[in-house]
């Protein structure tokens, strides 16, 4: 014998309609009466992940995902992909094995420090592990000028 099964349908619509209500809510604008409009400076992101926002302790996806929305490399790339300066002014080859940086002057650290060549030997040493074994070392010239070695 087949039993009647409209109380359950009607209770699965009705979960349905709560859900999609509760999914939908925040999707539309309300329209407030003095037509004023509310500037906002501040962007909150939330991100969960295993990982934090610390460039040295990244693993996985959110290395691309954050990194480059955050932190500058030397040199970056354009819309056609040529190699561009970014925190590097200029660079060239001394030898078949080694690259010298000349490095920006008007950085600065959301604090205020200088960014200076340390900064780089410090990256290098500390975040850039993937590149490790090509990079021999690198070298503090003067301030504003590094030397990496391959």
């Amino acid at each position: 014998m087949k039993k009647n099964c409209w109380c359950k349908e009607f209770v699965g619509f009705i979960v349905g309609v709560l859900f999609f209500s509760a999914l939908f809510s925040g999707c539309f604008e309300t329209v407030n009466d003095d037509s004023s409009s509310v500037v906002k400076d501040t962007l909150i992101w939330v991100f969960r992940t295993n990982t934090s926002i610390n460039p040295y302790s990244f693993s996985g996806d959110s290395l691309f995902i954050i990194i480059p929305n955050i932190f500058n490399g030397l040199v970056e790339f354009d819309e056609i992909f040529g190699i561009i300066p970014a925190l590097a002014v200029s660079w060239n080859t001394l030898n078949e094995s080694t690259w010298r940086f000349n490095l920006r002057t008007d950085v600065l650290f959301h604090d205020g420090t200088v960014f200076s060549a340390e900064d780089v030997k410090f990256s290098f040493d500390n975040y850039y592990i993937g590149v490790k074994p090509y990079i021999k070392e690198v070298v503090i010239v003067d301030n504003n000028t590094v030397d990496i070695r391959t």
